[in-house]
């Protein structure tokens, strides 16, 4: 797993360096073809597209998550009330401390149990 995000790391970095030196050979290119000036201008309008287009993303992201959370919340609710209703036994008034926290228990572990984890949440 260490190994795996080191790795990862120095990609990332080499990944950036080539996106650093691409940005400066175009931006010397432009610079010769129509003035440093309007070769900056350029490069900035760009940079603002490329950062409008990830805003676009990151709203429709957590659009798609607020959706998810909406649908599954009913589904949370009814697992919670169940069991609850499961601990208590019918014939008990007032149900003991401990039979709730059972219930409690036994609802965090359904839930850890039926969520999907982060690399799968994340294709939803």
């Amino acid at each position: 797993m260490q190994r795996k995000a080191v790795f990862g790391a120095i990609a990332a970095v080499s990944g950036l360096m080539a996106l650093v030196f691409g940005l400066v050979a175009l931006t010397l290119g432009l610079a010769d073809w129509l003035g440093v000036i309007p070769a900056l201008l350029v490069l900035c309008a760009l940079s603002l597209a490329g950062a409008g287009i990830a805003l676009a993303l990151l709203a429709s992201e957590t659009r798609k998550a607020r959706l998810v959370a909406a649908r599954r919340a009913p589904l949370d609710r009814e697992l919670a009330r169940a069991a609850l209703m499961s601990a208590a036994p019918l014939g008990i008034r007032r149900v003991p401390r401990g039979l709730i926290g059972l219930g409690l228990v036994a609802l965090g572990a359904v839930l850890v149990v039926t969520r999907k984890s982060g690399a799968d949440r994340d294709e939803l």
